[in-house]
């Protein structure tokens, strides 16, 4: 997969790399009026809507503090905390968003890291690594194993990269509101079967907010086990004039029941840091912070 995201959640941690982050403006950096927004609203076609949400800028040279609650069935917790970098590299279609992630606990997953490359050139496939210090081993994810879980959570590596928004096919359902702001539902399909082999979603419905074009909701079919996960953006900030998702949440469904629900919150974040291109490495991610 190549490109921006389809869905900014997780990033994405979710902006490790990672899709959680986004901005009321253009990649002109012109403002998106909330009036134009709505006046424009009938207008817009579902791709239109997703290309806008693909172009706010999401910040650059990102640093931030990941820290994801998993909560089984039985409402048993464990925790996982992790430092993230986030950088833009190149020109063009040239260009890269490299992620970085160290995990700082709890002890058993100290010190494991997880990299990340994205490509804007769609000809090139995206890469994604994970470094295990009990094994002292780096294992390239393959593509066929993006759709299973990241670290045992609720979100899917899929989840944590970025994807190809010319990988889905987009029908505008309807409007509603959500927390007072009104939203375009989007369904997105799947171009092929490998987009659904490498993503694991069959279909999924994307909440839009009308006012700054943040997803704040997605709802999503997976293609096996008959199951849904449906995210959720609990708290949203504005930190530098860039729309920040502080606390998602990722559910996973089977009919009515409940499995489980991941919930990432973001926090001590800052941009324009000091991040060179070499600390985005396999090397690096070995290493250590």
């Amino acid at each position: 997969m190549t490109r921006q995201a389809l869905f900014r959640t997780i990033s994405v941690c979710l902006m490790m790399v990672f899709p959680v982050l986004a901005t009321a403006q253009d990649t002109t950096g012109e403002s998106a009026s909330a009036d134009a927004v709505e006046n424009d609203a009938t207008k817009q076609s579902a791709l239109d809507i997703m290309i806008m949400v693909n172009s706010v800028n999401m910040g650059d040279r990102v640093s931030q503090r990941i820290t994801m609650t998993l909560i089984d069935k039985n409402g048993r917790e464990r925790t996982q905390v992790a430092k993230s970098y986030r950088r833009r590299i190149g020109d063009g279609q040239m260009k890269i968003t490299k992620s970085i992630m160290f995990f700082t606990a709890p002890d058993n997953m100290k010190d494991t890291g997880f990299l990340s490359w994205d490509f804007d050139d769609p000809t090139r496939e995206d890469k994604q690594w994970i470094y295990l210090p009990r094994t002292g081993k780096t294992k390239r994810i393959a593509g066929n194993d993006k759709r299973l879980a990241f670290m045992g959570t609720d979100f899917s590596h899929a989840d944590m990269a970025l994807r190809n928004i010319q990988s889905y096919n987009y029908t505008l359902l309807r409007e509603e509101e959500i927390d007072g702001h009104k939203v375009w539902v989007i369904e997105a399909l799947p171009v092929n079967p490998e987009v659904i082999t490498e993503d694991g979603y069959t279909r999924s419905e994307v909440y839009v907010r009308q006012d700054n074009y943040m997803v704040v909701r997605s709802i999503n079919s997976l293609k096996k086990g008959n199951r849904t996960k449906q995210m959720d953006v609990v708290e949203l900030k504005l930190i530098d004039d860039i729309w920040v998702q502080t606390e998602v949440v990722m559910a996973t469904w089977k009919g009515e029941t409940l499995l489980s629900k991941t919930i990432m919150q973001t926090d001590k974040v800052k941009f324009d840091q000091r991040l060179k291109e070499e600390f985005f490495t396999v090397r690096q991610m070995e290493k250590g912070p």
